[in-house]
């Protein structure tokens, strides 16, 4: 695809993106497949290459950027006409400026979602052994359909709060989370992304007093 820029002589006046959706558990966390609110599941590569922002070239930031951010970020580096209020994200545009990212981006979390159905009932607090369909084929509406999962990253912390799901009225119900729901915070300080079982993803602290 690149070569093919070349050869239509508007590789610098193209703006080129590589992201996956998903990450892809292999075993770590005793996970298999991608439908987990784990570091290794919801952290993807993300490159974006604009030409004309030289100072950007082979740099990397700290900002954590979601997805959906792509939309508008991208919008706003090809001069088109500001973007609908109700699109989600964020533009990351000011992030290839060369300067130093504005506040309120690296101060800025990044969010991740997903269910947990045909969890195993007779205990509280049973968020982990579920199926590993993710709800895929599972009505809202159902019995099956259990949990679903709030993930917040900061520079530092993964917070996940797995909240259980009504489903006659087809949402979650935040009063129920303390009994039976349950809460994950993992301490990601010295992680860089390499060793896929750092330390720091397995230890949940969340309940840890010290």
């Amino acid at each position: 695809a690149l070569r093919k820029l070349d050869e239509l002589g508007v590789r610098n006046r193209t703006i080129v993106v590589f992201h996956s959706d998903h990450g892809y558990h292999l075993g770590e966390l005793n996970e298999w497949s991608k439908k987990t609110n784990a570091e290794v599941a919801v952290r993807v590569p993300f490159l974006v290459r604009v030409p004309w922002k030289e100072s950007s070239l082979g740099r990397r930031t700290p900002v954590r950027a979601e997805l959906v951010d792509m939309y508008r970020t991208l919008a706003e580096l090809a001069g088109l006409p500001a973007v609908q209020s109700g699109v989600q994200g964020v533009s990351l545009a000011p992030l290839f400026d060369g300067d130093a990212a504005p506040a309120a981006l690296r101060r800025r979390p990044a969010f991740s979602q997903i269910a947990r159905c045909g969890c195993h009932g007779g205990f509280k607090r049973n968020s982990t052994e579920c199926s590993l369909n993710a709800c895929a084929r599972v009505a809202k509406n159902s019995s099956d359909y259990n949990f679903m999962g709030y993930s917040m990253r900061t520079d530092r912390f993964r917070y996940t709060a797995w909240v259980p799901w009504s489903p006659n009225e087809q949402r979650v119900d935040w009063s129920r989370l303390a009994e039976e729901g349950d809460v994950e915070l993992y301490d990601l300080a010295g992680d860089d992304g390499r060793d896929f079982d750092f330390d720091g993803y397995a230890a949940n602290v969340a309940r840890d007093p010290t």
